[in-house]
Formats: structure tokens, C-alpha cells, sequence
């Protein structure tokens, strides 16, 4: 009678143990719901050559380079094949662009060899949006604050200004994540706080904002070259002109005096003899100031082209990071 009053009890005790092992697995697959969604997504994923070469030029850490991985990151040659995967924002250049949800990492492919490093530079800002998508909540709230303190106190660099104010104005709902992903590349001094969060996901993240002053500097030196000689050449153009009217002035003052001497000429002899110095000094200074006029002309054709060269170079740096499509109207 007592074996039988006992096997109900054993029972019990296996389906109440099998069915807190269930909730337990249940539980911790919960829990490590995006490691298990991860593990599947990277099985067998193998990055390219080129992916995996932008992800240690970057210094990602091991965890970032997880991230990046993570969204299949391509890089693509055409603007046509960039543009299927990444909007256009409106006054604002896109070199790259991350899709919500660790569902893409896309980069178009710059080929000018003068602007080095900005493939590097736009994979390590969209890992970025993926790192700040990522983030707890109380951790972006931290992020956020620290990111807007160095806006209000720190930010002097024109460029991440103006970038900044784009966001602000087109992309509002997205400022402190394009913020997370502009400073951490394009600035070289940050906080303590910012400095001690980009370290978790770059191991050198100065190496990123060297290839970010690499690139930068073809197009900065060139508008510097542009605006000097458009300085020098207002200043040339002004002075042109001054001697030319002093040329018209002198012309007709020889003019006038040659009209004069030619009445005296068979006249008075005296009168005309007398005249004839400051003729030839009126003649003279008008030659040597025409003289002065056509080299200082020379002078200032002569920068011209080599001010439309640099324009020139700088409409072909332009032209490497064009990703907008022109559409026929």
C-alpha cells in the first residue's frame, strides 16, 4: 500500500523539476534573446577581404567589429547601387548609411586616391549608429548628455558645426545619434566622458580622425588657395582699374596738349618749343604706366588660371562624394 501511495509523489517531482527546467531555459533564452539572434544572423558569415580591412584600419574592438559584422557591411561602386540602399537627406552629403534594427551597413566607394581614409571614416560612423542603437537606456541618457554638454561648451570646428545645424534642422529625431557618430570621428579633443566611451568600441580612435584630417585637408586647402587668390586678385583688379583710368586721364591731357602745340606749331614757334617737355613727360608717364598696366594684367590672368585650376580640382573631389541621383525634370 505505501509503494503505491509513493509513486504519485515521484510523479509530481519529475514534471514539477521538468517543467522549471523549461521556464529556466525560457528565461535565459529571454534574456540572451539578441546573443542567440546574433549567433544565428553570423553563422558562417565570413567577412570580405575589404570589410574586414576597414574594421582593423579602424581599430574596431572586438565587440564594434561584432556590430559590424552583424550588418553585412557592403561596399558599393556606383551611386545607382548606393542610392537603392540609401536615401538622400536633403543638404547633406551621405557616404554611407546604417539601417535601423542591425538590418545593413552600406558604404559607397570613393576611388580618388586624394581622399584616402574616408571609406575608414564612414564605416566607423555608421558601426557607431548601430553601437548607439545598442545602448541601455540609462546609458544613451548618459550619452546624451555628455554629447550636448560638449556642443554647448566645447565645439569650436566650423565643419561639425554646420553638420550639426543639418541635422538639427533635417533630421531632428536623430541629432544626438548623428552627434555620437560625428565626434567620435571628426573631432580630435573630446571629454573624459567621451574619450572613455569611444574607447569601448576603438582601441585608437585618433587613427579615425587622422584619416578624417587626411581627406578633409584636400578640400580645406584648396578653398584657402581659392580665397586667397580671390583676395589677391580683388586687390589686382582694383589697382587695374585705378591705372587705367589715370591711362585715360593721361590720354587726354596729351590729347589737349598735342591739339594745343599743333595750333602753335606754325604760329609761334617759341610757345610750341616751350611746350614740347611736358609733352614728352606727359607721353612718357603714360608708357610707362601702360607698361605697368599690361604686366600687372599679365600678373593677374596668370592667377586667374591657376585659380580656376584649383576650382577645378575641387569640382573633382566634389565629384568623388556626389551620391545624389539628377533626375530629368
Amino acid at each position: 500500500m505505501e509503494q503505491k501511495k509513493d509513486k504519485p509523489k515521484k510523479t509530481k517531482l519529475i514534471i514539477f523539476t521538468t517543467t522549471f527546467v523549461y521556464l529556466m531555459i525560457l528565461i535565459v533564452g529571454y534574456l540572451n534573446l539578441t546573443s542567440i539572434q546574433d549567433y544565428i544572423k553570423l553563422y558562417n558569415y565570413k567577412a570580405p577581404s575589404a570589410i574586414s580591412d576597414l574594421a582593423t584600419q579602424d581599430t574596431m574592438t572586438d565587440y564594434t567589429r561584432h556590430l559590424f559584422y552583424l550588418n553585412s557591411p557592403q561596399i558599393l561602386d556606383t551611386v545607382t547601387s548606393f542610392r537603392n540602399q540609401c536615401s538622400e537627406t536633403k543638404n547633406i552629403i551621405v557616404l554611407g548609411c546604417y539601417k535601423i534594427g542591425q538590418k545593413g551597413i552600406y558604404i559607397y566607394k570613393v576611388n580618388n586616391p586624394l581622399l584616402a581614409g574616408i571609406n575608414q571614416v564612414t564605416a566607423a560612423h555608421e558601426v557607431l549608429h548601430s553601437v548607439y542603437e545598442r545602448l541601455s537606456v540609462a546609458d544613451r541618457n548618459q550619452l546624451n548628455k555628455d554629447l550636448q554638454y560638449y556642443y554647448d561648451n566645447k565645439l569650436t570646428d566650423t565643419n561639425v558645426k554646420a553638420e550639426i545645424s543639418l541635422y538639427q534642422k533635417y533630421e531632428p529625431n536623430s541629432v544626438y545619434d548623428e552627434m555620437s557618430c560625428t565626434y567620435g570621428t571628426e573631432l580630435k579633443d573630446l571629454t573624459p566622458n567621451l574619450e572613455k566611451y569611444y574607447s569601448k568600441y576603438f582601441s585608437n580612435r585618433l587613427t579615425i580622425y587622422n584619416y578624417y584630417s587626411s581627406y578633409e585637408s584636400q578640400f580645406n586647402s584648396r578653398i584657402a588657395k581659392i580665397y586667397s587668390y580671390d583676395t589677391n586678385l580683388t586687390s589686382m583688379n582694383s589697382n587695374i582699374k585705378s591705372q587705367q583710368l589715370n591711362l585715360s586721364s593721361l590720354y587726354s591731357q596729351i590729347n589737349t596738349l598735342k591739339a594745343k602745340m599743333d595750333s602753335l606749331k606754325n604760329t609761334n614757334v617759341i610757345s610750341y618749343n616751350s611746350l614740347v617737355t611736358s609733352y614728352n613727360s606727359l607721353v612718357n608717364e603714360y608708357n610707362s604706366l601702360r607698361d605697368s598696366n599690361l604686366v600687372l594684367v599679365d600678373q593677374y590672368n596668370s592667377i586667374v588660371l591657376l585659380r580656376n585650376s584649383i576650382v577645378d580640382d575641387l569640382k573633382k573631389l566634389d565629384q568623388a562624394i556626389d551620391t545624389t541621383i539628377i533626375t530629368s525634370s
